[in-house]
């Protein structure tokens, strides 16, 4: 008998903790606070080389139609993220420093800017914005910081944030 409650007590124990926790309101995965899923991913596949982040992008915004997404860059290196988002009727804000990456993106922005003038907002801050980030719909990615003619290593997702993480990262768009 005494070896049968060696054997599950500590079990019995451990269960009866999680239990107090669950009431207590304690979260079990300290993540679950930010949202419903949390993850960091590597910037490029190093098999493949792929944009790993892109592919995530191009999997969530096609199911956001009708949603904001606000976009924190340096440069704007990727307008193609911004295009694809207003291609599938999300409205955009972009909030970057004064120096764009290339001509081209200068360019596809001004384009952009012609075809979405009602979707896309566009602020210029003074000096480049030290973290990158986007809210898209209710899904949160935050890049490593990384310098101008670097790209970045890897990102923090986090899917469905929760309204107290969105809600401190949506009301960072400049008075104007």
């Amino acid at each position: 008998m005494y070896e049968l409650m060696l054997a599950v007590g500590p079990f019995a124990l451990a269960l009866l903790i999680l239990i107090v926790m669950h009431f207590l309101g304690v979260p079990l995965f300290p993540y679950s606070l930010f949202g419903k899923k949390v993850r960091r991913i590597p910037h490029y596949s190093e098999d493949t080389g792929e944009n790993l982040v892109r592919k995530w992008r191009e999997k969530i915004i096609p199911k956001l139609e009708g949603k904001k997404m606000k976009v924190i860059c340096g440069e704007c290196r990727d307008c193609e993220r911004i295009a694809t988002a207003l291609a599938h009727g999300l409205s955009v804000e972009l909030i970057l420093g004064k120096k764009i990456w290339n001509n081209a993106s200068k360019e596809r922005i001004v384009r952009l800017m012609e075809d979405y003038p009602e979707k896309l907002s566009i602020f210029t801050l003074a000096e480049r914005p030290e973290r990158h980030g986007a809210l898209i719909g209710p899904h949160f990615l935050l890049e490593d910081p990384h310098e101008y003619n670097e790209a970045y290593k890897t990102a923090i997702v986090v899917e469905n944030a929760s309204e107290e993480l969105k809600s401190i990262v949506s009301p960072i768009t400049p008075i104007l």
